[in-house]
């Protein structure tokens, strides 16, 4: 009973092997075409009757083991009963495209903060500037102010308080 366990694993190794061996074919033709023309971004591909040099195969076996390997890689497919696969990685590009336009936004936003910050900062400098040579425009003694009328606090009220922190003093 182990020895047909042992037979059946080792065909079924095998099998693996030769249809690893045909889909490295479909992935050599994917990178051949997208080398020769970058405009086309899919291919086709016949799944063979039978490969020389190889034991024969059911090709419907054979044909859904490489449309389930493709589609783990990320690729589109679309299959023509009987042996014609459709494939497709335009949707990379797609991918491609939306992810470079989206650093190039972020790389043009973060210039133009940078921009508005230098002339921000280049305004604050003339703002000083201007400040400092107009500075007896802007500054005032605190002797020089003269209260003006509607104080909170009397003339009256404000003496009284005066007088109290005097006797304060005198008594220390």
């Amino acid at each position: 009973m182990r020895e047909l366990f042992v037979q059946k694993e080792s065909r079924e190794r095998q099998k693996l092997k030769y249809y690893n061996q045909i889909l490295e074919r479909v992935h050599n033709k994917i990178r051949a075409t997208s080398k020769m023309d970058v405009d086309n971004m899919y291919c086709y591909y016949l799944v063979p009757e039978f490969v020389l040099a190889l034991p024969s195969y059911n090709q419907a076996e054979l044909t859904t083991f490489i449309v389930t390997s493709l589609e783990k890689n990320g690729f589109k497919v679309m299959v023509t009963p009987p042996n014609l696969i459709f494939i497709t990685w335009f949707h990379f590009s797609e991918e491609y495209e939306l992810t470079r336009r989206l650093i190039e936004d972020e790389i043009r936003s973060r210039e133009e903060e940078r921009i508005q910050r230098e002339k921000d900062a280049e305004a604050a400098e003339i703002d000083v500037g201007a400040v400092e040579k107009n500075k007896g425009a802007y500054i005032k003694k605190v002797t020089d102010y003269s209260p003006r009328a509607g104080l909170v606090y009397s003339s009256d009220a404000l003496e009284r308080l005066q007088e109290k922190m005097n006797s304060l003093k005198t008594m220390e």
